[in-house]
């Protein structure tokens, strides 16, 4: 843990810097790995987040070479970040899943440990402790819209898969997505430039499959803070600029599909 949170870069100065940090909780099922990396991936490229991304995940495949999904190592990794971003001008970006509960509870699962879930309280808590000011967090779990209310404020965005007394659908060892990761990231965000418009875009794809399938509607929720409405457009404006100016010195102009598989 400590060598994953030494490689991460500090902020740069007069630019708006995007932190990942990705929390696959389950261990039993690989689709929570898959998810997390990908969705890593994917802001390293795309949000020009290159060294400032952390994956924390349990599965035994990853387990010598990658820092265990805890709460006490999601409690590091948020303070070691609100050190190093510049309160004002960086935003984090937390996603995190794996199986959730009724009463609104996310799993933290690897035998033989004995690990605490990830509460809705517990998180605000750790995040309001780090000083991370700017918030954009997506949690993929049945029942995650429990997750809004707690987390709530001027300088946050909450993307669940679910309503609280929702399912999500999807689980499984042989999947490389839940349905609510396979449409935000892989299928909209992917290409979208909006995080917002990937969300109701995505949100639309999760509807009509639950539908041609029989499957009561999961209910995606999402809230955006009053404060940072207007700055994600900005953040994202100023990342295109420089994804840009990037792409110049590459030759001749790649597509998005391209860009993404660098």
């Amino acid at each position: 843990m400590q060598s994953t949170l030494d490689n991460l870069q500090p902020q740069r100065i007069g630019q708006s810097d995007l932190y990942f940090v990705g929390f696959a909780g389950y261990a039993r099922e690989d689709v929570f790995l898959k998810e997390v990396e990908y969705a890593k991936q994917l802001f390293e490229k795309k949000y020009d987040a290159n060294g400032r991304t952390i994956a924390l995940i349990n599965n035994l495949s990853t387990i010598d070479k990658i820092p265990l999904a805890t709460v006490t190592n999601l409690n590091s990794a948020l303070r070691h970040i609100g050190d190093l971003m510049d309160t004002e001008e960086d935003t984090l970006v937390l996603f995190l899943t794996s199986h959730g509960s009724k009463d609104h509870g996310l799993s933290v699962d690897f035998w033989p440990l004995d690990l605490n879930q990830v509460t809705p309280v517990k998180l605000r808590s750790i995040l309001d402790d780090a000083g991370i000011k700017w918030r954009i967090i997506i949690v993929s779990a049945c029942y995650s819209g429990g997750y809004v209310k707690p987390l709530e404020d001027p300088y946050t965005v909450i993307m669940t898969a679910a309503a609280s007394g929702r399912k999500s659908f999807g689980c499984g060892t042989d999947r490389d997505f839940t349905y609510f990761g396979e449409a935000l990231f892989k299928d909209r965000l992917r290409h979208s430039q909006s995080m917002i418009e990937a969300f109701h875009l995505a949100n639309d794809d999760i509807s009509k499959r639950e539908i041609n399938e029989g499957r009561k509607p999961s209910l995606p929720q999402l809230f955006v803070g009053s404060a940072i409405r207007d700055r994600i457009a900005a953040i994202e404006a100023e990342i295109r600029s420089r994804n840009d100016g990037r792409k110049k010195h590459l030759g001749p102009k790649l597509s998005e599909a391209d860009w993404i598989n660098l």
